[in-house]
């Protein structure tokens, strides 16, 4: 707007934040006023961009995964590479972004997040039977022993022998595993508890690198069930 005599009187700086024009002229009383005099202002604003993400909210099952998209919009120009990365995950939960870093070229671009849950599970252990009696350990050497003389001597002679130590170790072995010596049945131990059922909140970072890094965040709400 041109000014007149009925402007505002300029007394200080004037603060602007976007381009203007500026537009002025001087009075003294006993003179015309000068002509107005014209000043354009161009102001650059930085190279900057937003981040958005949707949805917003994740629901997962302990063990299965989901994703959310997450957009990066340029604005004056901005075509920095973008990185991503996640804070506050529950215990056992993960995440990866496809692809791991952006680059906008005048136009919004996307990478899609994955959130990674684990299911709790147990271990199961075996337990290794064990002999119940020193007698035990004794008559199966002797029947090793009786094996190995019988095969270098007639087996006719000793074909009695062999089978009634034979009957003998496999009554004894009975008898150990009736009477508790041995290993007992299978045994379930605790494993990975997995991840915590709840709901939780996970920070997402867009970050630059170089001498003036540009970091902007976004939040993604997590609920895991059973």
């Amino acid at each position: 707007m041109t000014p007149t005599t009925s402007s505002p009187v300029y007394a200080g700086p004037i603060l602007v934040n976007a381009s203007e024009t500026i537009e002025a002229f001087a009075t003294l009383s006993g003179f015309a006023p000068s002509t107005v005099a014209t000043a354009r202002y161009i102001i650059n604003p930085a190279p900057d961009f937003q981040v958005s993400v949707n949805p917003t909210t994740l629901t997962i099952v302990a063990g299965q995964s989901g994703t959310a998209t997450f957009t990066v919009t340029p604005e004056n120009g901005f075509n920095s590479q973008v990185s991503f990365t996640c804070s506050g995950l529950p215990a056992e939960a993960g995440c990866r972004f496809n692809p791991p870093m952006l680059t906008p070229d005048g136009a919004a671009v996307s990478t899609t997040l994955t959130v990674t849950t684990t299911a709790p599970s147990v271990v199961m252990r075996l337990p290794v039977p064990t002999i119940g009696r020193p007698a035990d350990g004794l008559l199966l050497s002797a029947f090793a022993a009786v094996l190995v003389v019988g095969l270098r001597r007639s087996r006719a002679r000793y074909r009695w022998q062999v089978a009634s130590l034979l009957l003998v170790v496999v009554l004894a072995a009975s008898l150990t595993s009736c009477g508790g010596g041995g290993g007992g049945g299978t045994m379930i131990g605790k494993g990975n508890p997995g991840t915590p059922i709840g709901t939780g909140t996970v920070g997402i970072s867009a970050s630059t690198s170089g001498a003036n890094p540009t970091n902007h965040g976004a939040v993604l709400i997590v609920t895991v069930t059973p």
